[in-house]
């Protein structure tokens, strides 16, 4: 009988979980968020410090990584000076790429600019991660002559030549610049270096044409992209497409 009441009690305790759950569940993702923002608010106000040298490395790099993913690049920028300052700091490739895709994201290419130049100051070396995403803070910024000249600086080095991701993150900066002219040129230097466009680069200049009601031009790479037979149309390249000739609005 105590063992049969107890598992009526504890079903009881489940089902009144089960109609709370959403609820619950919508007070621990307040409760997180707001947990994250407190500490990158704490570890940001230890960075207007100088004598703060020797913290606990998890903590500020927690903070660090949540300020890149919500793009906010002013904390990150000044948590990141702060990381530069700890005993125990080592310079990554990696963590440079993700700082200036945000700082791109967020439309900062004099920051950018200025963080290429601490990295090489610190004796990294560039990769094709850090360049693209340079191409892409450029890019993103409207900054397409220097976006170019970043993508011919990679081409100069041996060990650092711009791939299919690379030119596809300047093609979609001009779509969103309207510089479809550039996309030809772009197309035929990847060709002339070997390289082989992409689902995703294909689906970039579909999906900017088709924003740009540029309908012809969208069916005709379509048609190139068919008859090249080495990348098929996915879910992104159908949804790009599903646009009608007269409004041009989606179906």
């Amino acid at each position: 009988m105590i063992s049969q009441r107890n598992f009526s009690v504890r079903a009881a305790k489940r089902r009144r979980n089960a109609r709370k759950g959403p609820q619950q569940n919508a007070r621990l993702d307040l409760s997180r968020i707001l947990r994250t923002e407190a500490a990158v608010l704490g570890v940001e106000r230890k960075a207007g410090s100088a004598k703060f040298t020797r913290l606990w490395p998890r903590a500020v790099l927690e903070a660090l990584d949540n300020s890149i993913s919500a793009n906010q690049w002013e904390s990150a920028l000044k948590i990141f000076g702060l990381v530069r300052r700890q005993h125990w700091y080592q310079p990554i490739s990696r963590t440079y790429a993700r700082l200036l895709t945000m700082l791109g994201k967020c439309r900062q290419p004099d920051h950018a600019t200025s963080l290429f130049r601490v990295m090489l100051y610190e004796g990294l070396k560039p990769t094709l991660d850090v360049y693209t995403s340079l191409v892409g803070a450029y890019g993103h910024s409207g900054l397409l002559d220097k976006a170019i000249s970043t993508l011919e600086e990679m081409n100069a080095i041996s060990d650092c030549e711009p791939n299919a991701h690379t030119y596809t993150v300047l093609i979609s900066s001009c779509c969103k610049l309207r510089r479809f002219e550039l996309i030809p040129q772009l197309l035929m230097e990847m060709s002339y270096l070997g390289i082989e466009p992409n689902t995703v680069t294909h689906n970039t200049i579909i999906d900017g044409y088709g924003k740009a009601r540029m309908l012809e031009e969208m069916e005709s790479h379509l048609s190139t992209m068919l008859e090249t037979g080495k990348c098929l149309p996915d879910i992104y390249t159908m949804n790009s497409m599903r646009w009608t000739p007269t409004t041009g609005v989606s179906q």
